[in-house]
């Protein structure tokens, strides 16, 4: 269910989506699949998230998101950010997921110490390398 600010929904509409969507009521053991209302407000814990969503309501329209939605949504999108470059960087410089480098790059670089390469063949995970690489 989409709901954007302006939306012309009522409380009970509302109500009944999340019903018809295998949601339950709940106003005291508040977990995923669940929603609760609190007079023009209706929270909603999505299945598939770690935080709930609060839809708040002035007579049969949407009002915007809350101040701690809005700074929830801009950390998740930074987060995002910062592991998509983080990524890019690592791959860029023959690294892993982790961060340490790969055995291409280390004999690339001339790196050939037999304690080093016995040290990266003991702890280098082939699911910690990216698709490609």
């Amino acid at each position: 269910m989409t709901v954007r600010q302006g939306d012309k929904l009522g409380q009970r509409e509302i109500i009944a989506r999340l019903i018809a969507m295998q949601y339950t009521r709940n106003e005291t053991d508040f977990g995923r699949g669940t929603f609760r209302v609190r007079g023009d407000t209706v929270e909603v814990f999505p299945m598939y998230e770690e935080h709930a969503v609060r839809i708040g309501l002035f007579g049969e329209e949407i009002e915007g998101k809350s101040v701690k939605e809005k700074i929830d949504l801009l950390q998740k999108h930074r987060r995002a950010q910062w592991e998509q470059l983080k990524a890019a960087v690592y791959k860029r410089r023959g690294w892993n997921k982790n961060g340490i480098p790969t055995m291409k790059t280390v004999k690339r670089l001339g790196i050939d110490y037999p304690e080093v390469v016995a040290l990266l063949e003991k702890h280098l995970k082939p699911e910690d390398e990216f698709e490609g690489a």
